[in-house]
């Protein structure tokens, strides 16, 4: 089991009293821990512009004694792929680009299966998860190694298993061309952009990208596995989402999320400054359903086609024991809370 990040948002619009729910949440993070047998995790609670509650648990590496801190640094997951929609957000205010622009124009080897899908496919078609192939889709070629640019070339070889825009099918391959957009209108590599665009600005200096980037950082979370005694882990299934590093290759610190959450929370505003305008920010929290569908006929489903996964779904992921987070729903506008 790999150690585990979480960081909640609290919205409470009766009182100012929070203790009872920091409290439940405390216990529960401390019954998760045990459930999962994770060696160690780190919890924020964030409340408005504050981070009221921030608690770390266990150790980095299991039988070690080096607790983990909040400045330890985790492998988050599928959340980098928020990290890529904000990077890209940033393209989109500097006039870089437009979510609106097609994908094969900005990435012009892409290529579906269906032609159709090609051509239709735009910018933020890539990131809302209704392409129409099979979740997870071509996943099991990370075992040979392959590289991002091998990815994206097998994509036109996928059959669908469903209409394009038609319903949610869960992948990471198309996040590479997305970032791949990215990297052909600024000029740098994704890893380069995501530390100019965000990380810095941010102040973010316990995220980075890489496998030797999160060993190298001192302080961190060493993957584990399981259903064994957990060991330290050097198989091809970690070492895999730095191959699709814009889907899956971020490493961040509790402390680090807290700031980059917070930036979210106050809709691109981060230290009172503008990081994001409004609209822009806003535009990656909305459900993104088919636009050629009458709006009575969008399926509940239709709110999961978000560009900040993790950051706007709520769900505990079994089928991914080494990366299981609990996530809290996007709070627009301080209505209340979802978990």
């Amino acid at each position: 089991m790999v150690s585990i990040a979480a960081y909640l948002t609290l919205v409470t619009p009766q009182g100012p009293d929070t203790s009872a729910i920091v409290a439940e949440i405390d216990a529960y993070a401390q019954v998760a821990k045990s459930t999962w047998k994770v060696p160690g995790m780190a919890v924020a609670i964030i409340k408005g512009d504050k981070i009221i509650f921030e608690k770390c648990y266990g150790v980095r590496k299991y039988g070690g004694n080096d607790p983990i801190t909040p400045q330890t640094s985790f492998q988050i997951g599928s959340i980098s792929k928020s990290f890529t929609a904000t990077a890209l957000a940033r393209m989109v205010d500097m006039g870089k680009l437009s979510l609106d622009e097609r994908a094969e124009d900005l990435v012009p080897e892409f290529q579906m299966y269906d032609p159709y899908a090609t051509r239709s496919m735009k910018l933020w078609d890539l990131m809302a998860q209704h392409s129409g192939m099979p979740s997870y889709a071509g996943d099991s070629y990370l075992y040979m190694n392959p590289t991002r640019d091998q990815i994206i070339h097998a994509i036109r070889y996928i059959k669908p298993t469903s209409t394009f825009r038609e319903q949610f099918n869960y992948v990471n391959n198309l996040w590479l061309v997305a970032a791949k957009a990215g990297e052909n209108r600024y000029g740098k590599s994704w890893e380069t952009y995501l530390s100019d665009l965000v990380f810095k600005p941010l102040g973010l200096t316990r995220t980075s990208t890489g496998y030797n980037e999160l060993y190298a950082a001192g302080d961190f979370a060493v993957p584990h596995a399981t259903p064994t005694d957990p060991i330290e882990k050097s198989d091809p299934e970690t070492r895999g989402v730095y191959i699709i590093g814009p889907a899956g290759g971020v490493n961040s610190s509790i402390r680090d999320m807290s700031k980059y959450l917070m930036m979210h929370l106050h809709a691109g505003n981060a230290d009172g400054k503008e990081f994001l305008k409004r609209q822009t920010a806003n535009e990656l929290h909305v459900p993104h359903p088919d636009p050629g569908r009458p709006a009575a006929q969008h399926h509940q489903a239709a709110g999961e086609h978000v560009l900040l996964p993790g950051l706007c779904l709520a769900e505990l992921q079994p089928q991914h024991p080494g990366l299981a987070q609990r996530r809290y729903r996007w709070c627009p506008d301080d209505h209340g809370i979802h978990s």
